[in-house]
């Protein structure tokens, strides 16, 4: 299986409505192929979280299941992005949310 570093077409953050911090993260798919297991970048700053945050947000997927995400530092002491893997169907969306719980160990 081909695995491809971003997946082709956009990453829109929706920030979501609660007291605790939640970013919604929706990857969308515009392609005739199915995308299984792509790596998806998203930069902090668009989630406008900080490393603190990090340490206490759980990720999970459109079904409900948390999965793994790993935090990016280039060099700094700040969070620079984030990495998932997403499985998107063709022409499809999937939302991805950050939400308080203990993250997951990849």
């Amino acid at each position: 299986m081909k695995k491809i570093m971003f997946l082709i077409g956009s990453v829109m953050l929706l920030i979501g409505c609660s007291q605790q911090p939640v970013k919604t993260i929706a990857v969308t798919n515009p392609s005739d192929d199915y995308r299984e297991d792509v790596m998806v970048e998203v930069k902090a700053s668009e989630l406008g979280l900080t490393k603190a945050d990090f340490e206490h947000l759980g990720l999970f997927n459109d079904e409900g299941n948390q999965i793994p995400y790993q935090v990016v530092f280039y060099g700094g002491e700040e969070a620079a992005s984030i990495v998932f893997q997403a499985t998107v169907k063709s022409k499809m969306q999937a939302e991805f949310t950050l939400r308080k719980a203990t993250p997951m160990k990849a």
